[in-house]
C-alpha cells in the first residue's frame, strides 16, 4: 500500500516522465531528414559538446577569420582589401556595416555582427562569399580547393565532407550553422589555428624595440609584389625609427640552425624555435653560431644597410616547421597555411603580419 506522501511523489515522477516522452516524440516527428532546419538542430546539440562559437575579431588582428570578414564585406559592396589584416580600412568598413544594420558601431566583429555578415552559398553561386568558403576550407582544414569563387562540384564535395566530419546535415549548402563551424572551430592545420599569433602573445616577444614604420604600407607587407609582380614578398619588413644598428631580439627560445648570406651584403639567422616553428631573421648581422641556444628577448643580431640602395630593415619570415628542406624554394607550387602566391618559399610558410601584436621586449 502506497502512503499518501509517497503517492504524491510517485504521481509527480510519472507526470514528468510522460511529459518528457511527449516532448521528445514531438521533436523527433517534427524534424525529418529533408527538413531545412535539421542543420540547426544538429548544430545545437554539437555546439554544447564542441563549444563552437563565433570568434571576436577586432582591429590589429591578422587571421583567416579577419579574411572571412573581408570577403563578406567585399561581397556586400564595400571597397576593401582581402589580406587577412584588420587595419584601418577594414575597421571603417565594419563600422559602416554595423551602422547600416542597426548594430553597435564599435568596429568589433562579434556574434551579432557575424549573424548579419554571413551569406548563405551553395552550388552554382559565385563571388567573394564562395571564395571565403574555399579559402577557409583549404587553408584552415586542408581541403584541396581552388579559390576561384565558383561553387562547383569540387567545392560542394568539400563542404559535404566538412559537414559530415562535424556531424552536420551533409547538404552541401553553407548556411549559418556551417559557417559557424567553418569560422568558429579549430582547424586541422596549425596555420588555420584559431589564431597563430594570438596564441603566442603571452609567450613570444616582438623582435625590435621602439617605434617602426607601418609594415602594412610601402610594400613592406606579406604578399606585396616583388620584381614587377613576378613573385610575392615572403615576409614582413620591420623598419625601425632608430635606424641601422638597431638590435634584433629572439621572439622565443630556440636553437640556431643556420647563418648565411641573404641579400645584398646582409645575412640571415635561421632559428628552430622550441615549439617546432622556424623563424628566419634576415638583413642583419649576427655573431651567433649554429647550434647555439637562444632565449626569448635575447639580442641575437643587429639590422644593417644592404649594399643595393642602402635601405635597412628586419625582414622576418616564419614557418610552421612541418616541412623539410631549404626555406627558399623557387620550385614550390603549393602552401599549407597561406593562399598561393609566387613566394619562392617552403610549403609551411606562415603569414608573419601578426607579429605586430606581440609585446615589445
Amino acid at each position: 500500500m502506497i502512503k499518501k506522501g509517497n503517492f504524491i511523489i510517485y504521481f509527480v515522477l510519472v507526470f514528468l516522465l510522460i511529459t518528457s516522452c511527449s516532448n521528445s516524440s514531438f521533436l523527433t516527428s517534427d524534424v525529418s531528414s529533408n527538413s531545412p532546419v535539421i542543420e540547426d538542430v544538429v548544430a545545437v546539440e554539437n555546439a554544447v559538446s564542441d563549444a563552437v562559437s563565433w570568434p571576436l575579431v577586432a582591429y590589429g588582428q591578422s587571421s583567416l577569420s579577419v579574411k572571412a570578414v573581408q570577403y563578406f564585406l567585399k561581397q556586400k559592396g564595400y571597397s576593401i582589401s582581402i589580406d587577412g589584416d584588420f587595419g584601418s580600412g577594414t575597421l571603417t568598413a565594419v563600422k559602416n556595416f554595423q551602422k547600416a544594420n542597426g548594430l553597435t558601431a564599435d568596429g568589433k566583429v562579434g556574434s551579432a555582427t557575424w549573424s548579419k555578415l554571413i551569406i548563405t552559398v551553395k552550388r552554382g553561386n559565385s563571388g567573394y562569399a564562395v571564395r571565403a568558403v574555399q579559402d577557409l576550407l583549404k587553408n584552415k582544414f586542408g581541403y584541396s580547393l581552388s579559390t576561384d569563387g565558383d561553387f562547383g562540384s569540387g567545392t560542394q564535395n568539400a563542404v559535404k565532407s566538412f559537414q559530415t566530419k562535424k556531424k552536420l546535415s551533409s547538404d552541401g549548402i553553407v548556411g549559418a550553422t556551417t559557417w559557424l563551424y567553418i569560422i568558429g572551430s579549430s582547424g586541422t592545420t596549425s596555420g588555420s589555428t584559431t589564431d597563430f599569433w594570438g596564441s603566442r602573445i603571452s609567450s613570444w616577444t616582438f623582435p625590435v624595440k621602439g617605434g617602426y614604420l607601418d609594415p602594412k604600407t610601402g610594400a613592406r607587407y606579406f604578399g606585396a609584389p616583388r620584381n614587377g609582380g613576378t613573385r610575392a614578398h615572403a615576409g614582413i619588413d620591420i623598419v625601425p625609427n632608430s635606424g641601422p644598428g638597431t638590435l634584433v631580439y629572439a621572439m622565443t627560445n630556440g636553437t640556431v640552425t643556420g647563418y648565411y648570406h641573404f641579400y645584398a651584403g646582409t645575412y640571415a639567422l635561421e632559428v628552430e624555435n622550441d615549439d617546432g616553428t622556424v623563424a628566419r631573421y634576415t638583413e642583419i648581422t649576427s655573431t651567433k653560431q649554429i647550434n647555439a641556444r637562444i632565449k626569448k628577448g635575447e639580442a641575437i643580431g643587429k639590422i644593417i644597410r644592404n649594399n643595393s640602395g642602402g635601405s635597412y630593415m628586419l625582414h622576418l619570415e616564419v614557418y610552421m616547421g612541418d616541412s623539410t628542406g631549404a626555406l627558399t624554394n623557387s620550385a614550390n607550387t603549393s602552401y599549407k597555411y597561406v593562399s598561393w602566391k609566387k613566394y619562392n618559399r617552403r610549403s609551411d610558410l606562415v603569414d608573419p603580419m601578426g607579429v605586430t601584436r606581440l609585446p615589445l621586449p
